[in-house]
């Protein structure tokens, strides 16, 4: 949530359970100051919104942020990962969290790898900030 709302995607929703809007209440604070509406849901739903086991207690909806293939080229980028029949999410967001460690301009996955709005890449690329520099080519 923190990093979606700092590199400016755009945040239409936070759901929390009680817990994690107490533990997290600067994020809660955070989201409610840039006009996010915050729901307050059950911990059942927000494992059937998170589809995991175990959910944090905090879950953002954010629209998507695909980049033109050419705007990722132009001016030529140092590094780029390319992703190709890559398909499975956890090392998709593996591979996105290794590329933003290396301080790459771009991550591109090509078609026939997972979509990287999976819910599983998403989750295993937490905490790291190339979101907003990732595309999807062929789409």
């Amino acid at each position: 949530m923190a990093e979606a709302l700092r590199c400016g995607a755009q945040v239409t929703d936070l759901f929390v359970t009680v817990p994690a809007r107490d533990r997290h209440a600067d994020l809660v604070t955070a989201a409610e100051r840039a006009g996010v509406p915050v729901h307050v849901v059950s911990g059942e739903v927000m494992g059937d919104l998170a589809q995991t086991v175990t959910p944090q207690g905090l879950l953002a909806v954010c629209g998507f942020v695909d980049v033109p293939l050419g705007a990722v080229t132009q001016p030529a980028p140092l590094l780029v990962a390319l992703l190709a029949n890559v398909r499975d999410p956890g090392n998709a967001g593996t591979v996105l969290r290794t590329a933003d460690a290396a301080g790459t301009q771009a991550v591109v996955f090509a078609d026939a790898s997972v979509d990287p709005y999976n819910g599983k890449c998403v989750r295993a690329s937490a905490g790291m900030g190339i979101a907003a520099r990732s595309g999807r080519l062929g789409r």
